[in-house]
């Protein structure tokens, strides 16, 4: 299938993940205690459809969305909602995307960016933002993410000793009812190329999107949708101990495994209500590939 965006309005990467919250100031402290990162408080842009009243965007790719929307909350949970991918430009994707009948619900330009909610109807049920930034401009040109940076180099040895410290958000586990439908409407709206093992239940894409076929997991039977958010994987570089701090966190992990190029666990929280796939590659190994074995996703408990 031929990509349906131009190479002006393709979809470049994910460029974070939103997670719901009712109280943001709250949420904001359990994550920092979690992860070694902070965030920064902004007016959220392009989800008023959500009665979203405050965001915050942390350096690893992570947005916090405080919405008065309490059967939204109820539906997901306090816990990640929407997948954002990065375009060269919001409006020329939405008027391609309309041709495959995608619409937006919200779409809005503020703080050198802008964001467009799209209609769950039109998406799998999957809740999509298409972000596109002013020229020269990146969620790594935010303040959060330079006063991350500066800092690396005198209190990382402190943090490491005390939380988990992730890179940047690797690659978000999606969790679907129908793997075939979803890759279609991927493949059809977003000119995605899925890679997937022969009887296999799951299929990875090169935008850091993996589809797991998992139709009677937590999070599907308690969204009712057909399609939802289950983890966010995280590159780490020291897995054993990020392990560890999780556990004291009382995470409990679901899976662990050993491959050829890479160590992955699977775990889950409940405060904050989240599910985390911790991965240490291999030097020079590539991300995750259809054709290498994996953690059996489908059979685990998803929070």
């Amino acid at each position: 299938i031929s990509p349906p965006l131009n190479p002006a309005t393709a979809v470049e990467k994910i460029d974070h993940v939103s997670i719901l919250t009712h109280d943001i100031e709250r949420s904001i402290n359990e994550y920092e205690q979690l992860f070694d990162t902070e965030f920064f408080v902004t007016e959220p842009v392009g989800m008023q459809s959500i009665q979203a009243t405050k965001s915050a965007m942390s350096a690893n790719g992570i947005e916090l969305v405080e919405t008065k929307d309490k059967n939204l909350v109820k539906r997901y949970g306090e816990s990640a909602w929407a997948t954002a991918l990065k375009v060269p430009n919001v409006e020329l994707a939405l008027a391609q995307l309309k041709r495959h009948g995608v619409t937006a619900l919200d779409t809005q330009t503020a703080a050198r960016r802008t964001v467009a909610l799209l209609d769950t109807n039109d998406t799998v049920g999957l809740p999509i933002k298409l972000v596109s930034y002013t020229p020269h401009y990146s969620i790594a040109d935010l303040e959060v993410v330079k006063a991350w940076k500066k800092r690396q180099g005198t209190s990382l040895e402190r943090s490491v000793r005390e939380r988990v410290v992730v890179d940047q958000l690797d690659h978000v586990i999606i969790m679907v009812r129908d793997l075939e439908k979803s890759m279609r409407f991927f493949e059809t709206v977003f000119g995605s190329v899925f890679s997937r093992a022969r009887g296999s239940d799951f299929a990875t894409d090169g935008l850091g999107i993996e589809l797991v076929q998992s139709p009677k997991s937590q999070v599907l039977t308690r969204s009712g949708a057909d399609s939802a958010i289950g983890f966010l994987s995280f590159k780490v570089n020291n897995y054993d101990q990020s392990r560890q701090l999780l556990k004291k966190h009382k995470a409990y992990e679901l899976k662990e495994h050993s491959l050829d190029t890479r160590r992955v666990a699977l775990m889950a929280l409940s405060q904050p209500l989240l599910g985390i796939e911790l991965i240490e590659y291999e030097p020079l190994a590539h991300p995750i590939a259809a054709n290498e074995m994996r953690i059996d996703l489908s059979s685990s408990v998803s929070r």
